[in-house]
């Protein structure tokens, strides 16, 4: 996943999409691939895929530590309105 980290120091969210999207068959629990892939689809604008993929990641077993994270707080919000 070096590339798609790549891409998201760059702000490159399409490309991170498209990495990630080639790769998510290999990851369909990890909770941190999940967390990433819904991330960079609500900054790349991509807010109606994003907000159901982080609902799921708040109800589910992390949600502790999402309550937690900066990062997702702000990007929740962004992605329900």
């Amino acid at each position: 996943a070096e590339p798609a980290q790549c891409f998201f120091v760059l702000r490159q969210f399409d490309d991170v999409l498209i990495y990630l999207s080639s790769i998510e068959a290999y990851f369909p629990n990890d909770l941190t691939f999940q967390y990433n892939y819904a991330i960079a689809k609500a900054a790349a604008g991509k807010y109606a895929e994003a907000e159901p993929a982080l609902l799921a990641l708040q109800s589910g077993p992390t949600a502790d530590e999402l309550a937690r994270d900066y990062i997702f707080q702000m990007w929740l919000p962004r992605c329900l309105v």
